[in-house]
């Protein structure tokens, strides 16, 4: 069994986008998209509402959208990890019915252990 994942893919269902693939193009090749990752969020200023409608589109075209979420050091420093999450879950999902949330997979990945030696243990989002 081989399962494939997108890490990217544009906004529009159909259409050329250079540098980038539409949905349309992917559907039926691709089980998963990952949506909202901390490098599109914060390098490419992906905004909530964009990572809705991918979201939103990945279901549309049958794919599984893995919504990442995950607060900043600074956001963690600040003790706004909770409402740094709530926000993410709230604007990604804001598109979704309730019929299809199960459709949905969330990954918790904080944006201040990416590619550095700190590690988040199981209980630190809940801290």
């Amino acid at each position: 069994l081989l399962t494939l994942l997108i890490a990217e893919f544009s906004l529009g269902d159909y259409g050329a986008y250079t540098g980038e693939v539409s949905v349309s193009q992917i559907r039926g090749f691709v089980d998963y998209a990952i949506v909202g990752h901390s490098e599109r969020r914060y390098v490419f200023h992906e905004s909530d509402k964009d990572i809705a409608q991918k979201v939103s589109a990945a279901i549309r075209n049958g794919l599984t959208p893995i919504l990442c979420i995950g607060e900043t050091a600074l956001e963690r420093k600040d003790g706004e990890t909770a409402a740094a999450i709530s926000n993410q879950l709230t604007s990604g999902l804001h598109e979704v019915s309730k019929e299809d949330i199960s459709k949905v997979i969330i990954a918790y990945e904080p944006v201040w252990a990416i590619s550095s030696s700190k590690n988040a243990r199981p209980a630190k989002p809940l801290d």
